[in-house]
């Protein structure tokens, strides 16, 4: 009181905490108040009134709401304490009522308190102080030192209230160990009495200096400085873990709520095998071109070439240079994988797990209740591809056609057409066994060791033979599998 915030909590506006790598992703804001006594005017500013600034201040502050879902931890200094326990009141009142939608917000932003030296039961001194000021012609009126007396009928109703609401705040109390120099005696300014606020909640008492030395300290290497500090970094500590274990929950029920919509289980990721591949030079410009002025890469060749194979290497490629890629294998041996409206809703699933945006819009879509036919190519087209994941990317200031596309599969007559079409915007990759021979011959080379031969000229001779037949592209029916089959000897087990 009767002191400006800034000479309230520190001797210079040389700032610790700022440099402090434990508050490094942490704001930090002050809030003070007229509270001196000593003026000639009478003032109607009482605890409440300060509250009232308080919680102006918060809601408008672009510090302090640059993050919805950033907690918010107030520390308070004699009756600042009793400021902050009026404003928690106020907020949590607000999550009950929801007139106050930014205050309700607010109200679950706060995560604990730290008092310093706070009189939550009254101050015998305000006492005094307030029979000074009667008796003196000079001051005008204060109520908020009156509000301080330990016998204010304001501390019960700001206890009982804050009780009420402050179950799921953590809690930090730091008392006077230390008199106060008062004239010719000294005194407790605060009793450790006072201290208890009868919380529910966790509570904790350090003991400190007296009042004016309890928030401000000389030397960062201060006792009393580093017992303040790493409270505060272990409110900041736990803070921050809530707030991931309550983005994991949002990020689980979410991702529920998109699987249940699009019919997904979940990510395949059995298709992709790992493999060293040819790096295609087209490959890599359709990939870094800047402006996607090609947006449109296919790999085409004929069965059994390796194409599925390659595909899943560039997709790992992708993965591992943090590309947001999203994938499907059409399979003919498995029906789930061969209608489009499985591509679409793979894709869709994929692209709204990597962009928080593409996410919204498709929960949004499931929560004003637009129906999708899990069949209908047709349908999922529009309503999911055009009606909402497009219309996201192309909010931004992206210059040309904001995805790009890889394709791989055989160069039937209907795919030929189709591309014919969009030839001017398509890299074109016609594979063929140049393009697999080299991880053919590293795979053949790696498992020859494995094979108990001790001439080397015919341990070579038999992998160049191994390797030539393998770059053969063959497809084998039933009947030649059998055959094969068939002519491998009986009892060779027994004969070695």
């Amino acid at each position: 009181m009767r002191i400006n915030k800034m000479k309230s909590l520190c001797y210079s506006y040389y700032k610790w905490p700022p440099k402090d790598t434990e508050f490094e992703n942490a704001r930090i804001c002050s809030f003070g108040y007229n509270s001196d006594w000593g003026e000639r005017k009478d003032s109607v500013l009482n605890i409440h009134g300060f509250r009232k600034s308080l919680l102006s201040e918060m809601l408008n502050s672009s510090d302090v709401n640059q993050s919805d879902d950033s907690s918010v931890i107030l520390v308070g200094h004699s009756m600042g304490g009793l400021v902050i326990k009026q404003l928690i009141q106020i907020l949590l009142a607000c999550i009950l009522a929801t007139h106050d939608p930014s205050a309700k917000t607010m109200g679950n932003r706060i995560h604990g308190m730290i008092f310093l030296a706070v009189p939550h039961r009254g101050a015998d001194i305000a006492t005094l102080l307030s029979n000074m000021l009667k008796a003196s012609i000079l001051p005008g009126k204060k109520p908020f030192v009156s509000a301080l007396e330990r016998n204010s009928g304001s501390f019960p109703s700001i206890n009982e209230d804050f009780r009420l609401y402050a179950h799921n705040l953590e809690l930090l109390s730091f008392y006077e160990a230390l008199p106060m120099k008062l004239g010719l005696s000294s005194s407790l300014i605060v009793a450790r009495t006072r201290l208890f606020l009868a919380s529910p909640t966790r509570e904790v008492l350090y003991p400190m200096p007296h009042i004016a030395l309890i928030c401000k300290f000389e030397l960062p290497l201060d006792p009393n400085y580093v017992s303040v500090r790493n409270s505060l970094s272990t409110l900041i500590r736990s803070s921050s873990q809530r707030i991931l274990t309550r983005k994991l929950d949002q990020t689980r029920r979410e991702r529920a709520a998109l699987e249940d919509y699009l019919d997904i289980p979940g990510i395949p990721d059995e298709e992709l095998e790992a493999i060293t591949a040819t790096k295609f030079d087209d490959f890599q410009a359709w990939r870094d071109s800047p402006d996607g002025h090609l947006p449109l890469y296919w790999l085409n060749a004929q069965q059994t070439s390796g194409k599925s194979v390659m595909a899943a290497h560039l997709i790992r490629h992708l993965q591992e240079i943090d590309a947001v890629c999203s994938y499907f294998f059409f399979k003919h041996n498995d029906e789930s994988k061969i209608p489009l409206s499985s591509c679409f809703r793979s894709l869709t699933y994929h692209m709204a797990l990597s962009d928080d945006r593409i996410l919204q819009k498709i929960l949004l879509l499931k929560e004003v209740f637009v129906r999708l036919d899990h069949n209908s190519g047709l349908v999922l087209w529009r309503r999911l591809l055009l009606g909402a994941i497009l219309i996201v990317l192309l909010r931004n200031d992206h210059h040309g056609f904001p995805l790009r596309v890889f394709m791989t599969s055989r160069p039937t007559s209907g795919i030929l057409t189709g591309i014919s079409h969009l030839e001017r915007l398509s890299y074109i990759h016609e594979m063929t066994i140049l393009d697999t021979s080299n991880d053919i011959s590293q795979y053949v080379e790696a498992n020859m060791k494995d094979i108990a031969l001790s001439d080397q000229l015919f341990r070579q001779k038999l992998a160049d033979t191994i390797l030539a037949k393998a770059c053969v592209q063959t497809t084998f029916s039933n009947n030649d599998i059998q055959h094969i089959l068939d002519d491998v000897p009986q009892g060779i087990n027994a004969f070695y």
